[in-house]
């Protein structure tokens, strides 16, 4: 109806008003807030498929937000590869095969 069509346009101008009111970094904190990717668990997603990518910067960066990782100088390399080398070898346990890939 028209009436329901002018409250979405009127929302719409609103929305967009209150936008231009942010700063730059705000908004664009705003959009990766939306659009950031959810967390799941590997071992139940990919059960059932025997052989799957991963994708490395992924895979660090998951490394990196591991809660027993000791960020006090800036998080230790030899603890982050055993991580990595414990996920893999997990993932192999239970004889599912993956590829682990690089993206520029």
């Amino acid at each position: 109806s028209r009436i329901a069509q002018e409250e979405v346009e009127r929302l719409e101008k609103e929305k967009e008003a209150a936008l231009k009111q942010l700063t730059v970094e705000e908004q664009v904190e705003r959009y990766y807030s939306k659009s950031r990717p959810e967390r799941r668990n590997l071992f139940k997603e990919l059960a059932a498929a025997s052989s799957f990518l991963i994708e490395a910067d992924s895979l660090l960066m998951e490394m990196m937000a591991n809660s027993v990782l000791d960020h006090t100088y800036g998080g230790q390399t030899l603890h982050i590869v055993f991580l990595v080398e414990r996920l893999l070898h997990n993932i192999m346990s239970r004889g599912a095969r993956y590829e682990v890939v690089f993206f520029d």
